[in-house]
């Protein structure tokens, strides 16, 4: 029988690394099913960037993307032409609220720049209400199950009229994943609506790794059928071999690839209640420091990628580059399933992203941070999952250069892809019923 199944993106790319490989498999075992993506954005550039892979990969396997352009009322249609230029833009490349608050007081250009950047865009927004047909959106898809962005906040355009919509037809929603595994045991379950029911009948939550108990959010000492363990598609073996058949062993440069994080801006202070996965600048600019030293004493030329969190300002990170002098270093809008063919090594500040190229079989430095350690105490089961890869790097201002000498000189054999399955199961849909 065949089914609609759309899936809604509100934050960032995070949710399509577990949609993409999920769609893949379901197009192969059900090529009749219709499957769509809606950016919940005026423009998709401003959640994809400069991104070409996923476009391209959903389009070899004819799933329809949309964003909010698509459903301008007609009479409005010449203005959208004009709004998807404005709207082009991502949110993360311009300062935060808190970074133009802390630059404003030193008449910063950049600040007052962005200042009023931000709030031209709120008043675009408001037109954007006005232009586009909400109402029509759910019922175009007519979807028999949703894909929803699990996340704590779920505040965009056109939210009250698409969440009344799965309030009223009561279509089977599913609670997806934006990552591997979360900080804690139940902190991977978000309310499907914060501003209304926890977790409605309609609903289900999947989960990605074994060892989480996210029920427990809401009281309950045992899961019901509706907390499903999924698993993660990206570590499925069929999918990494899909991703890896192009690579090839080449006389070339090596490729590093390191994956970062966010970051706070260099004079902005940390605040209490900020997100203590955001690094302090400090913590940030030693480790790319870090990383040039040991490159610098490798005897093989190599090529820096640099791997950015979807939360990261690109602008800002292009500066720091060059203050370090990684002025070559690439860095890519791309998935890290575009990269698996072409890097050799990967260095990770701590992010559930290594994981896939660890799973793929790529030698995966994974550098103890101090907020390597908060992410240990925080859950021994990652103490535990962390730790014990083959290239968990304990010290890596000793350490470093020798392990990432030993893996470009292929004197390592990586194990990781087989003790990571003792925390991720081999992805099925048999289970999930779709």
């Amino acid at each position: 029988m065949s089914k609609k199944i759309l899936h809604l993106v509100i934050k960032n790319t995070s949710s399509l690394d577990f949609v993409l490989p999920l769609f893949w498999k379901l197009r192969k075992e059900h090529p009749d099913y219709s499957l769509s993506i809606l950016y919940c954005v005026f423009n998709k550039k401003s959640i994809l960037r400069g991104s070409s892979y996923y476009s391209e990969t959903f389009s070899s396997i004819n799933v329809q993307e949309y964003d909010f352009s698509y459903f301008t009322k007609r009479w409005f249609y010449w203005l959208s032409f004009i709004f998807k230029k404005l709207l082009s833009s991502p949110r993360a490349d311009k300062l935060s609220f808190l970074e133009i608050k802390k630059k404003l007081y030193k008449l910063d250009l950049c600040a007052i720049r962005d200042l009023f950047s931000l709030i031209f865009e709120k008043i675009l927004y408001v037109w954007v209400n006005a232009i586009v047909d909400f109402e029509r959106i759910m019922l175009f898809f007519s979807p028999d199950i949703i894909l929803l962005d699990n996340r704590s906040r779920t505040k965009f355009p056109g939210k009250d009229e698409m969440f009344n919509y799965m309030y009223t037809e009561q279509k089977r929603v599913v609670l997806i994943p934006h990552a591997p595994h979360y900080r804690d045991p139940v902190s991977e379950f978000c309310p499907f609506d914060e501003d209304g029911e926890s977790f409605p009948d309609f609903c289900e939550h999947w989960m990605p790794m074994k060892f989480g108990t996210p029920w427990k959010s809401l009281g309950w000492n045992m899961p019901n059928k509706r907390f499903i363990y999924s698993g993660y598609p990206g570590f499925d073996k069929e999918w990494l071999n899909f991703c890896m058949r192009a690579k090839l062993d080449k006389n070339e440069k090596h490729k590093v690839l390191f994956v970062i994080r966010r970051f706070l801006d260099k004079d902005v202070k940390r605040e209490k209640n900020t997100d203590y996965y955001i690094l302090d600048f400090d913590e940030f600019y030693s480790n790319l420091i870090l990383l040039k030293e040991a490159i610098i004493k490798q005897t093989s030329q190599i090529d820096v990628i640099i791997k950015p969190h979807p939360s990261n300002n690109y602008k800002k990170l292009r500066r720091v580059l060059k203050d370090v002098g990684l002025v070559n270093a690439q860095i890519s809008y791309e998935p890290i399933y575009a990269l698996l063919p072409i890097i050799d090594v990967v260095v990770s500040l701590p992010s559930t992203i290594s994981l896939i190229p660890a799973m793929a079989g790529i030698p995966t430095l994974v550098l103890n941070t101090p907020l390597q350690q908060k992410i240990h105490n925080k859950w021994k089961i990652l103490e535990e999952l962390y730790s014990s890869m083959c290239y968990f790097i304990d010290n890596p201002n000793h350490e470093l250069s020798s392990v990432l000498n030993q893996c470009l000189e292929k004197k390592c054999d990586c194990k990781d892809d087989r003790f990571l399955r003792n925390y991720f199961k081999e992805f099925s849909l048999k289970s999930l019923n779709l």
